[in-house]
């Protein structure tokens, strides 16, 4: 990703939040009022109605790897089950 954005002029901020919702509500808010351009999340929120209400409208953003409950926002998924057997059929080879 880091790649990516700086090819285009972007810095890469991670903050992670520890899986504590409450410290993502606070990151995402600080970095939605001034610091970010942009975000790519991976939610501890269960709901995605919580998450939508610390992002401003028409803020961009996408999720990777989660996807909330009722969330319908752009998502990146992994198939974290495919990439462990296949690393383990690796191993027993």
């Amino acid at each position: 990703m880091e790649e990516v954005l700086n090819a285009d002029a972007y810095d890469l901020i991670i903050a992670n939040t520890h899986e504590d919702p409450e410290k993502e509500k606070e990151r995402i808010r600080g970095l939605c009022g001034g610091g970010a351009d942009a975000l790519i999340i991976a939610s501890t929120f269960e709901h995605y109605q919580d998450l939508a209400n610390c992002i401003p409208k028409d803020f961009p953003y996408i999720l990777i790897d989660r996807v909330p409950i009722g969330s319908r926002s752009d998502t990146i998924l992994t198939d974290s089950r495919q990439a462990v057997m296949s690393g383990m059929k690796q191993l027993a080879q």
